[in-house]
């Protein structure tokens, strides 16, 4: 379940594509529009909220690997489910978000933090017992 999550990137690379050309025209690639920029233009306000929806599920993908893993070790079904959950939570974070109304994202992004926080206790509690069970 865990390689599902890699399934919605594509996507987003492709949307970040379309939306570059908008807004820094030349080679050189910027990550983001500068803020004012942004405030001026719906276009390139959109852009800098799909990249950052794409960033930021970057930046949680290693903690939502790891701990789907460990979890999986004891809890395969809960873990599986957790993780196609956040992915289905990640997928409707990047299109609220990307939508370029950045307060949009709020509920799938709370949804996305509870599955993370769930993985983080079920992989402590795995890792934590796993410990103890070979020290016995």
């Amino acid at each position: 379940m865990a390689s599902g999550c890699v399934l919605p990137n594509p996507f987003r690379i492709l949307a970040i594509t379309e939306e570059r050309p908008s807004v820094h025209p030349f080679v050189l690639v910027i990550v983001y529009a500068e803020a004012d920029e942004a405030e001026k233009s719906f276009e390139k306000m959109k852009f800098n909220c799909i990249q950052r929806a794409h960033q930021n599920t970057l930046e949680t993908l290693p903690m939502i690997y790891l701990t789907t893993i460990i979890s999986a070790f004891k809890y395969p079904i809960f873990a599986a489910s957790a993780c196609g959950l956040w992915t289905v939570a990640r997928l409707f974070y990047t299109w609220t978000y990307g939508s370029g109304h950045p307060a949009k994202r709020s509920l799938s992004s709370r949804i996305g933090f509870f599955i993370l926080i769930s993985l983080i206790g079920v992989s402590s509690y795995t890792t934590v017992t796993g410990s103890l069970a070979l020290l016995s």
